[in-house]
């Protein structure tokens, strides 16, 4: 063998047992006290007579070495290679006993995507609404069972973000909040509570579905903060006079001296009232229209012929020039149709007829007078 730079102790004799002589060093290197009553606990908790230790840190002394001089001893790869004794894949969720998933139950589980316009309040819903009426009789803690089936409803980006929590929530409460401070953050709750607090009623919107869009917004956001007693008067002040002078007289005038449930109560009346008013109209089939409705759209067929108009007139663009004839110097025909050429052409051509007609005459009498029998 040649020998090179770093060859300047001599090598090493070839051991063909050289597992077993790394085994027997490691055997002769002296073991602490501690270090030789924690192995003792380890052996005990294989025999199943005390609770088993957490393994030791890296860093963790065995003498006068470190468990970091047995990196030494290994390659590259074996650094490198997924260690499945202190890592493991997926989540570790508690332990649910008697635990089944019902293929039908999959099916019936609500979907959410994380897209922007998904509402995560409405999948929490329904999701504890399935789950609550499909989980077994046998299963005391419906807690740890939603949080075994919540992976199941979710798809793309909602999905990943389930997957790198780290650290994973053990409660279900946990996973509830984690879910909505993610998908609903705080800037959305004070928008819809904005959006509570400035409602509307629509021009052409009947009391039941402005009553309706109510409903929907707050469960929107559960969690608005607004009382009761100022969603009815937010609801009140956002309808149009007509429907505020309806409520006024439901009430006798005294809508403000009604109670927050009295309040409610007579507008939910109201609007059942006004649904089915509109369905029966709906059936004899007549079609009111406002005079504001009718306004809108004088004034949009108005905005649309200004608009045609000015189209047609770029589309035409300039003005032809006109020009004089050369003849009689009027406007209104060109010098090849001039009346007056063709007022010329008749006399010439009357002339003409009347001489080709005389000189036949005088032809005739010549022959007459010749002729004499």
């Amino acid at each position: 063998m040649k020998a090179t730079r770093s060859s300047n102790l001599p090598l090493a004799p070839l051991d063909p047992e050289i597992e077993r002589t790394h085994l027997e060093r490691r055997r002769a290197i002296p073991v602490t006290p501690k270090a030789a009553e924690e192995t003792e606990k380890v052996e005990n908790s294989d025999s199943g007579s005390d609770p088993p230790t957490p393994p030791a840190s890296p860093h963790a002394t065995i003498g006068n070495t470190t468990a970091m001089d047995n990196f030494e001893d290994r390659t590259l790869r074996d650094l490198s290679t997924f260690d499945f004794a202190t890592n493991q894949y997926g989540i570790v969720l508690p332990p649910v006993p008697n635990f089944k998933i019902h293929t039908g139950l999959l099916q019936l589980l609500p979907t959410f995507n994380g897209s922007a316009g998904e509402d995560p309040h409405s999948h929490m819903r329904e999701f504890n609404h399935i789950t609550a009426t499909m989980m077994p009789a046998e299963i005391e803690d419906e807690g740890p069972y939603k949080l075994r089936l919540f992976s199941y409803s979710l798809r793309g980006p909602a999905k990943d973000w389930y997957y790198h929590l780290a650290p994973f929530p053990t409660t279900w409460v946990e996973l509830q909040k984690l879910f909505l401070d993610k998908y609903f953050p705080v800037s959305l709750t004070a928008s819809i509570r904005k959006q509570i607090c400035s409602i509307q009623q629509e021009v052409g919107e009947t009391l039941y579905e402005y009553y309706d869009r109510f409903q929907k917004l707050c469960a929107k956001c559960p969690n608005h903060q607004v009382p009761e007693n100022l969603l009815i008067q937010h609801l009140y002040d956002g309808m149009l006079q007509e429907t505020r002078d309806n409520v006024d007289s439901a009430s006798w005038g005294a809508f403000i001296d009604k109670t927050v449930r009295q309040a409610r109560t007579l507008i939910e009346t109201m609007a059942k009232n006004a649904q089915s008013s509109r369905t029966r109209s709906r059936i004899r089939g007549v079609n009111e229209i406002r005079d504001c409705d009718l306004e809108k759209r004088v004034n949009g067929m108005d905005a649309k012929l200004d608009s045609l108009a000015n189209m047609m007139a770029s589309f035409m663009g300039t003005k032809m020039e006109v020009k004089a004839c050369g003849v009689c110097t009027q406007t209104g025909h060109t010098t090849d149709a001039c009346p007056t050429l063709h007022d010329e052409e008749k006399v010439t051509t009357t002339a003409c007829g009347i001489f080709k007609l005389n000189q036949q005459g005088n032809s005739n009498g010549a022959h007459n007078r010749n002729y004499d029998p």
